[in-house]
């Protein structure tokens, strides 16, 4: 239950100094799969950062998704207290991530949830993380608006039936071996 949803597709484009893509795709040394840094950071389509606002004590619902080939991304909020309730598009039970950052890999995707402070004017920033200090804004939700109560405490989504409740690795079954593995077919 959130009273606003957002999906924020996170990346970075290489530009040269005019605002112009660089052309170096068919380099080479671009195509070795280590992929490539951009200068611009990117939220759905557009220059970081993203400017949204929600009511005062607003349920927030953030889906996240690191679109970047090569960068890392580690991102940190500021303002609210998040929990992560999906990781890759699969539900999980909901948890504070750890220092309220979370490590978004390339192609990695997060759902979380958090409440908007209850004081207009209040800021909730998604915050990357970089080096030496260089942190940047990517997302700015600021409450506006008539407060809504407090909710109660978040929970996390119902679990996927396709999958198995756990997976049990300290007893696999299977054969590995490199023949064995020959005949499977995807």
């Amino acid at each position: 239950d959130a009273d606003a949803d957002l999906m924020m597709a996170l990346d970075d484009w290489r530009l040269d100094a005019q605002g112009q893509f660089v052309g170096d795709f068919g380099a080479p040394e671009a195509a070795r799969g280590e992929g490539r840094i951009g200068t611009r950071l990117i939220v759905n389509g557009a220059a970081a950062p993203v400017v949204r606002e929600a009511r005062p004590g607003a349920r927030v619902r953030l889906r996240l998704a690191n679109l970047a080939n090569a960068r890392l991304m580690m991102l940190t909020f500021d303002g609210v207290q998040p929990y992560v309730i999906a990781i890759d598009s699969q539900p999980c039970d909901a948890f504070e991530p750890v220092r309220r950052s979370i490590p978004a890999a390339p192609g990695a995707r997060f759902e979380l949830m958090f409440d908007m402070p209850l004081t207009e004017g209040a800021k909730a920033r998604v915050i990357l993380r970089g080096p030496q200090g260089a942190d940047h804004d990517l997302v700015v939700v600021t409450a506006k608006g008539a407060p809504m109560g407090k909710r109660g405490k978040i929970i996390g989504l119902p679990q996927n039936p396709a999958l198995p409740p756990e997976i049990k690795l300290a007893s696999p079954r299977g054969d590995l071996r490199p023949s064995a593995l020959e005949e499977i077919t995807f």
